[in-house]
């Protein structure tokens, strides 16, 4: 199962970047692969948003949709989004974020399994580049609402 975590510090606040993050509506906006995001559900459970959310992703001639359990916590900064049904056995995907010096440095964790050996062979050889195209669209999008930033990768 492949696992990718990625690190960025960026001049945002923890508020900004957890606004981008959880406004899933707009993914069919900037978010790679998405053609569309709805939110479900919403709920708040001990100081926990929580939401279940369909993403249809299309690659190529494939397009699936599959729907995930988002919870966040903005106190925290955190985000753990959990597959709960679609074309993936497994899929965990987790934001921490940590606000200091006036800068936001974020820890981007991702695990999946696909339920398909096509796709998972298909996507084997990308799954890292296709991760850091996914985090670079979210820092674009903060820079397209709140001013350019320069990422650092640590």
């Amino acid at each position: 199962m492949p696992e990718i975590s990625l690190q960025r510090t960026l001049p945002y606040s923890k508020k900004q970047l957890l606004d981008v993050i959880l406004s899933v509506e707009h993914y069919g906006e900037f978010v790679p692969y998405c053609e569309r995001c709805d939110v479900r559900e919403r709920s708040e459970r001990a100081g926990r948003d929580i939401m279940l959310a369909a993403m249809s992703v299309g690659v190529s001639i494939f397009s699936e949709t599959f729907l995930s359990r988002v919870i966040s916590d903005r106190e925290a900064g955190t985000i753990q989004v959990t597959g709960v049904e679609g074309p993936l056995n497994a899929l965990s995907n987790r934001w921490v974020l940590t606000e200091r010096d006036g800068h936001t440095h974020i820890d981007f964790f991702v695990s999946f399994e696909f339920k398909s050996r096509v796709l998972s062979m298909l996507a084997s050889s990308r799954v890292e580049s296709i991760c850091e195209r996914i985090l670079n669209a979210f820092i674009a999008r903060a820079d397209a609402l709140y001013g350019t930033s320069i990422a650092k990768t640590v």
